[in-house]
């Protein structure tokens, strides 16, 4: 289900006039993101903000929106998180050209209802690491695991990515 034009107006005029409270750095992301972008993995966002919300949270967060060779935002797609379409273009525009299939990606992600939700509804399903965020997150780690994803996919923080990426087999 893609957004209607009126609404992604109507989400930017709400977020100009109440921002939402700033977005802190996270120990360690930074740092973390830019080691990924030099082992020459691609780093890509898909997410349901639009363009000059992400990037204000990406410079309030400390984080070079360059290290990311694709963003796909609310208005460069015609579908949105939940709908597992979202990932179709991301897809079949970037990631196949370059012969990156899907059980090479991981989605990541901090909510179930439309990150998580995208992800395994997708045919075939997106793999999927749950990010809890510590006492700043949304979704626990119990609601992660209660929602079906794999304990061992659900993280505190991105920061453990490296870990999780280099005990993976993969294709």
């Amino acid at each position: 289900m893609g957004w209607p034009s009126w609404a992604a107006d109507e989400l930017k005029r709400i977020n100009k006039a109440h921002p939402p409270p700033a977005f802190p750095p996270i120990p360690g992301l930074a740092d973390s993101l830019q080691g990924y972008h030099l082992r020459n993995t691609i780093l890509a966002i898909l997410t349901s903000r639009d363009r000059e919300s992400l990037e204000r949270r990406l410079a309030e967060a400390g984080i070079n929106k360059d290290l990311f060779e694709i963003i796909q935002g609310l208005n460069d797609s015609e579908f949105t998180k939940p709908d597992p379409r979202v990932f179709d273009q991301m897809i079949d525009e970037y990631l196949a050209p370059l012969g990156i299939s899907i059980s090479e990606i991981l989605f990541v992600g901090d909510i179930i209802i439309s990150d998580w939700d995208a992800a395994r509804n997708h045919n075939p399903q997106i793999p999927f690491v749950g990010i809890t965020g510590g006492d700043r997150g949304v979704v626990s780690r119990e609601e992660f695991v209660a929602a079906g994803v794999p304990e061992e996919f659900i993280l505190e923080t991105a920061v453990e990515l490296p870990r999780l990426i280099d005990s993976l087999e993969w294709d």
